[in-house]
């Protein structure tokens, strides 16, 4: 191991890893991939939203990280130019933009590369148009969460989607307003819905107390018959009938394998492409197909795993 590195590896997180369980996911795989290839020096995890940009500066000037992984797209907004003037390189990690629109990026960035989250929700509503037998024409994206980066998955959507299906955004800050927007998509001329939730949303503006996305999950169940589709992994609270599964576990091992070839294999990040995130899997959720009467045709589900 090149001696440089007996000091640490630093993940910055954009959002809070106390009550997020996006940046723990990230963190828990990378550190895992990190481990296994014997790497001997520290690891350090801090958090933006839960310290500040200042303090988290302050913080890195005692820690002098060899390698920083930033999570999300506010902590490169913060660190990335930052740390290229400290010379530090820079892997970056669950961004859910096209690299042509990450503005932080500039042609002096050259020490830095990560992976971008490659959204793929078409094969997801292609998959429920075969199973409900319908042409989908217009989906109904409900954004919730203070956050930009369920806003940027749902611009993402919105793009990816155009030519194929009209597109409508709601953007709503707290669960509360959530319902009352699902509840608006429900009786609208939508053909189907996608919920995009953050992990820590407040349940009003004068609550603090956060909501859950099982308590989501069962609001919408009781108040909705829309089929829905989504992204998220099927081990979250928020079932969708259809998936293509975004799995924050597999962004932070190919962050570490991005790692891997930077110490073990001494490949400068300027010579290492920026990836996709290629952890995706299409499936379907059974309740949800059973509780809607749809009925599953296994030769449509041949390729697609059952939840």
């Amino acid at each position: 191991m090149p001696n440089v590195y007996k000091q640490l590896i630093l993940i910055i997180h954009s959002f809070s890893s106390l009550n997020d369980f996006w940046p723990q996911e990230i963190e828990k795989h990378f550190k895992k991939e990190v481990e296994a290839f014997q790497y001997t020096g520290d690891i350090v995890s801090l958090s933006m939203e839960d310290l500040g940009v200042e303090k988290v500066k302050n913080l890195v000037e005692s820690l002098d990280p060899s390698l920083v992984l930033l999570t999300n797209e506010p902590a490169c907004i913060s660190f990335v130019e930052y740390f290229r003037q400290k010379t530090t390189p820079v892997i970056f990690a669950s961004i859910p933009k096209k690299v042509e629109s990450l503005s932080w990026l500039k042609p002096e960035h050259k020490d830095i590369t990560g992976v971008v989250e490659k959204i793929d929700i078409s094969k997801a509503v292609e998959l429920l148009e075969n199973l409900t037998q319908k042409k989908i024409k217009k989906v109904g994206i409900l954004v919730g969460g203070p956050k930009n980066p369920m806003m940027d998955l749902a611009l993402l959507m919105e793009d990816e989607l155009r030519g194929k299906a009209k597109t409508i955004v709601k953007r709503t800050t707290f669960a509360n307003e959530w319902k009352k927007e699902l509840l608006a998509l429900e009786n609208s001329d939508c053909d189907v819905l996608v919920p995009l939730l953050p992990f820590n949303m407040a349940e009003s503006k004068e609550s603090s107390k956060l909501a859950s996305w099982k308590d989501l999950n069962d609001f919408r169940v009781s108040h909705t018959k829309k089929p829905t589709t989504g992204i998220f992994w099927p081990s979250a609270d928020l079932k969708t009938l259809t998936t293509n599964t975004l799995n924050p576990g597999g962004i932070g091992s190919q962050a570490a394998r991005i790692a891997y070839k930077y110490i073990v294999k001494k490949i400068p990040l300027s010579q290492i492409p920026i990836t996709h995130s290629r952890f995706h899997g299409l499936s379907i959720d059974e309740h949800e197909a059973e509780r809607l009467n749809i009925a599953i045709d296994w030769k449509v589900a041949a390729h697609v795993k059952i939840f």
